[in-house]
């Protein structure tokens, strides 16, 4: 019997989110060896990220928008939590939010 995380869909899922957080760091790494922000300046930058996919995701506040843009507010809340991983004063800031980012996540 086939596991269920080794069905080709399943795979080919896993191999593009591997994708995407190795695009998502590879992007970070070169705009901050590019540009040398000061460390301020980078917090900030990751703080921007994940508020827009909170925001993104808490704009979704009917079944229509989650046709034709959940996808799209997924993708940023995956970009902002990858950029501030391991950040988790980030995340604390943003904790009032999170009973609908989970509301979004279930649905």
């Amino acid at each position: 019997k086939v596991k269920h995380e080794e069905k080709p869909e399943e795979v080919r899922l896993a191999m593009e989110r591997e994708r995407l957080i190795d695009a998502i760091k590879e992007e970070e790494d070169a705009s901050t060896a590019a540009e040398e922000e000061p460390e301020a300046d980078l917090r900030q930058s990751r703080q921007s990220a994940l508020q827009e996919g909170i925001d993104a995701v808490t704009a979704i506040d009917e079944p229509q928008k989650m046709d034709s843009g959940g996808s799209n507010a997924l993708n940023k809340l995956r970009i902002g939590c990858i950029r501030c991983a391991g950040e988790e004063e980030v995340f604390v800031q943003e904790v009032e939010h999170a009973p609908n980012v989970f509301n979004f996540l279930f649905s």
